[in-house]
């Protein structure tokens, strides 16, 4: 996980690897691009596993999907390719996630430990 730095979404919490995908892009292409650009590893989509996702209300009110997925092996040594955005990364057990982690990032992971692949958040706050 990358511990946030120099955003206004959640600094100073760690959250997993990830971004937008991009206009014609797959969700898995954009994991593969985005953990290149942050890790500096490849991953082949074929390492690739579905994990969960969450239907939620974003910024604005703007409804949003993440999609949270396993990569089960990748090639390359991990490091922090963005300084700007991650003061650095580090692992952690999954029965021993930290407190300060972005929520919704928290919440797949522990949901699908239960074998739960679909959720909802944030839209009790609509307008």
């Amino acid at each position: 996980m990358g511990y946030r730095i120099n955003t206004p979404w959640f600094a100073g919490h760690y959250g997993l690897i990830g971004g937008s995908v991009e206009e014609k892009k797959s969700g898995t292409e954009a994991l593969m691009r985005e953990i290149q650009e942050e890790t500096g590893i490849t991953v082949n989509s074929k390492d690739v596993e579905f994990a969960h996702v969450i239907d939620f209300l974003g910024v604005d009110d703007a409804p949003c999907v993440a999609f949270f997925y396993f990569v089960k092996t990748w090639q390359g040594d991990v490091n922090n390719s963005e300084k700007n955005k991650h003061d650095h990364l580090k692992w952690f057990p999954i029965d021993k996630l930290p407190e300060n982690m972005i929520p919704r990032h928290k919440k797949a992971i522990e949901l699908n430990a239960k074998r739960i692949f679909y959720s909802e958040d944030n839209w009790q706050n609509r307008p």
